[in-house]
């Protein structure tokens, strides 16, 4: 891993130790319990991740089913983290040299300076909650589960520039990219995402694998024996 273990600056961090993760890589996936989930998925990227799950099951894992809670409220919650976090974060730069900012970037960052504290903190309140009810629903009777990565295919620069088409159809777009992603971040569960396809423009569909709190370790097995029974990843793009 790239970053793993506690942080001397950050009190707020883990103090549990850290696997060796490449010891644990060929460890396989037979027997695992892997949960499939394919939310309002466009049906080439559902296809593909349908695909991706029948070939952990042909390795020896046993694929199911799985319903994810609604996280309407949870990515409400998220968004109005993010912006904050991120506006108080880049409000230097972004009151000097705003231009250097794309606009997909700066309108999203921007809302930050409007949300109250009290809308932040009450954000804040709601990631307990959500990861108990996650653990005890999506991920009781699984050992990890299968996902879209983003569940439709990606659209063009052009098409999610927000200053030049403008609207809240682009705005709900540009949104959507973190509608399968942001949930896991906000609940602090690791996540993993490895190409398993690509769709009719040429660009690479994500297979994202989720699991519980400190299992990075099940995860990146599972993505190695994936990777080690197909080739996307060696492709380009990947």
């Amino acid at each position: 891993a790239a970053i793993a273990g506690p942080d001397p600056d950050d009190s707020t961090t883990s103090e549990k130790p850290v696997p060796d993760y490449e010891a644990q890589l060929e460890g396989g996936v037979a027997g695992l319990k892997i949960g499939l989930a394919l939310p309002d998925a466009d049906p080439q990227i559902g296809t593909a991740i349908q695909a991706a799950a029948d070939t952990l099951g042909k390795l020896g894992a046993k694929i199911s089913s799985v319903t994810l809670p609604d996280f309407t409220a949870l990515y409400r919650a998220a968004e109005v983290m993010v912006k904050c976090e991120a506006a108080a974060m880049h409000r230097p730069w972004m009151e000097e040299t705003p231009e250097l900012y794309a606009n997909q970037v700066r309108t999203r960052m921007e809302a930050g300076f409007f949300i109250p504290a009290t809308q932040y903190i009450d954000a804040l309140r709601l990631r307990a909650h959500f990861v108990k009810e996650f653990l005890a629903t999506s991920l009781d009777s699984v050992d990890a589960i299968v996902l879209p990565a983003i569940p439709f295919p990606i659209p063009t620069l052009a098409e999610t520039d927000t200053e030049e088409k403008g609207g809240p159809a682009v705005l709900k777009m540009v949104a959507g990219f973190t509608g399968l992603t942001r949930p896991f971040n906000t609940l602090g569960v690791p996540a993993l995402s490895v190409p398993c396809g690509f769709d009719t423009n040429g660009a690479p569909i994500g297979l994202q694998l989720v699991g519980r709190p400190f299992d990075e370790a099940l995860l990146y097995r599972i993505g190695h024996a994936y990777q080690g029974a197909t080739d996307f990843h060696q492709r380009v793009p990947a």
